[in-house]
């Protein structure tokens, strides 16, 4: 499974102090006389922490396993639910009025990234296959450009006329950061005249502050804002750059396929892309082979965050302000989704997930009685 092959773990939490326990456990049974859920809601999640034997220390840590298996049971999103977490999203951003007739709820949550969206490999033997899957972001042109360096490349035919079973795999990265430098591409390529920008996009909010705007908060607060209201927002392909990481697990399935592993973060790629191959697909890498060290490639010119718009979204991101919240909701899918991230989920995060506001807008009594 990918838990079991995958390359980064989150760090285990120190146990806490009998004293911490104690208060602990008089807090919880406080709050579960005051609890906001429903009764039968209540009494389910009460019973689930008694078959582990153990105490929730938070709100986050009490309803968070049993939120992520619903939106994610088993790397299985329900993308279907995304129109409820794009919801959360405009609550949080106080958004009342909006006219979404496009599918900009499904199109975030399913797909893949690019066409070829998958890069067909055989080793150098070419007794062993693979298939990466390319996630936008998440150094998916460093990876590539290592893999077509250092393997036979080939095709979906020749995948499934060969012997072997193919190995799959990915790489991602903390979600809201790979939003955030999806958004610094965006405006990289539409700022520096490079990139056609079709009239339908110049209508959006965000195009409409025109390039004095560019690098601003305000514009970053608006480009999220048309994500949840603007049905011109996603036939435009630039924008896919933010889309959902998780996406890519249900056309998966439907294309009968599994990962087998995925990298965890794409910090230190240079050095932990090998080890993790390795480790998820044995007989990719022959150890008698020479494969060459990775070094840094396939930059991009929004590396170098040329128009502030990279710092732009991490300000907004660190105010910790509606729009952040609103990062928070949209992501939901994601964090339940890949569940070895290093750093888990942001503490922001966690907040809004265990508010009343959220758990009343996913429906998250009615999702506990979903199989």
């Amino acid at each position: 499974s990918c838990q079991q092959k995958i390359a980064h773990a989150c760090p285990m939490r120190s146990a806490p102090t009998f004293t911490a326990v104690v208060l602990i456990g008089f807090l919880l049974a406080y709050q579960f006389t005051t609890n906001p859920f429903l009764p039968d809601t209540e009494k389910q999640l009460n019973h689930k922490w008694q078959e582990k034997g153990t105490i929730p220390q938070s709100k986050f840590e009490e309803i968070w396993p049993t939120l992520q298996d619903k939106l994610c049971p088993n790397y299985d999103p329900r993308y279907q639910l995304g129109s409820r977490l794009f919801m959360a999203a405009r609550r949080e951003m106080n958004i009342t009025d909006w006219k979404l007739e496009g599918g900009n709820e499904e199109w975030f949550y399913y797909g893949y990234f690019i066409e070829p969206a998958i890069f067909y490999g055989h080793s150098r033997n070419k007794k062993a296959s693979f298939e990466y899957v390319r996630i936008w972001k998440a150094a998916n042109s460093q990876i590539l450009l290592w893999l077509e360096k250092n393997f036979h490349k080939a095709n979906a035919a020749d995948i499934t006329s060969s012997n072997s079973t193919p190995c799959y795999f990915t790489a991602i990265r903390d979600p809201i950061s790979h939003f955030l430098s999806g958004y610094n591409e965006v405006e990289t390529r539409s700022n520096n005249g490079k990139w056609w920008v079709s009239d339908e996009v110049k209508k959006l909010s965000y195009m409409k502050k025109g390039r004095q705007s560019v690098g601003s908060t305000e514009r970053f607060n608006m480009y999220v804002h048309d994500l949840l209201t603007a049905s011109n927002f996603h036939p435009w392909w630039l924008h896919m750059h933010t889309n959902s990481m998780s996406r890519i697990l249900p056309i998966l399935k439907n294309e009968g396929k599994k990962l087998d592993g995925y990298l965890s973060s794409i910090e230190n790629i240079t050095s932990t892309l090998l080890p993790f191959i390795n480790t998820t697909c044995p007989g990719i890498l022959n150890s008698t082979e020479a494969h060459s060290k990775m070094e840094v490639m396939g930059q991009h010119t929004s590396s170098k965050d040329p128009f502030n718009t990279y710092a732009a979204a991490k300000n907004v991101w660190k105010e910790n302000g509606p729009t952040a919240r609103a990062l928070c909701a949209l992501h939901a899918m994601d964090y339940a989704c890949w569940r070895d991230l290093p750093d888990g989920v942001p503490q922001l995060c966690q907040d809004v997930y265990s508010s009343d506001m959220f758990l009343d807008t996913v429906k998250f009594s009615e999702l506990i009685g979903m199989d």
